[in-house]
């Protein structure tokens, strides 16, 4: 592990991300920390992503944070890549939800899109008070124009 260190600390993002997959796919804990501040801080957000999804391969305690990081980052890669991680963590449901209003706050309409369709599939009152909210935004013609079918979509499931 001290060469795949070595390699997630290079200075070539190129060399970052494969080095990154690399623990992902060997499931290397020892690089946890270092994937950590890659999937925070790296200026490159296909090495942001590919950090983010090693440490949801290695099933990491830093993955929570790293998720809601994800959700603010700037960069539409790095938030696809925690919206497709996020249904299959172990995050809390609560702390979901408010990822997922971010999101709506924010977010792209494709972003909104699977935000609604993850929210519309959960169940506990936190999922249910948040769709309630979407539901008011339609009904008070306060959503995107573009996002009213999506929103009808969520609270029917």
């Amino acid at each position: 592990t001290p060469v795949l260190a070595t390699l997630l600390g290079d200075q070539d993002p190129l060399v970052q991300l494969e080095a990154a997959k690399a623990a992902g796919k060997l499931k290397i804990q020892a690089v946890e920390d270092l994937l950590a501040d890659l999937a925070q801080n790296h200026p490159s957000p296909g090495v942001r992503s590919t950090a983010l999804d090693a440490l949801f391969n290695l099933l990491s305690s830093h993955l929570n944070q790293a998720l809601e990081t994800a959700f603010k980052d700037r960069d539409e890669e790095v938030r696809s890549a925690a919206l497709a991680i996020l249904p299959l963590s172990n995050i809390p449901e609560e702390q979901a939800v408010d990822l997922f209003k971010q999101i709506m706050q924010a977010g792209t309409y494709s972003e909104q899109q699977v935000s609604l369709n993850l929210l519309g599939s959960l169940k506990q009152p936190p999922s249910v008070e948040a769709m309630g909210i979407y539901l008011n935004w339609l009904l008070s013609a306060k959503s995107r124009p573009e996002i009213r079918l999506d929103i009808i979509e969520a609270v029917k499931t």
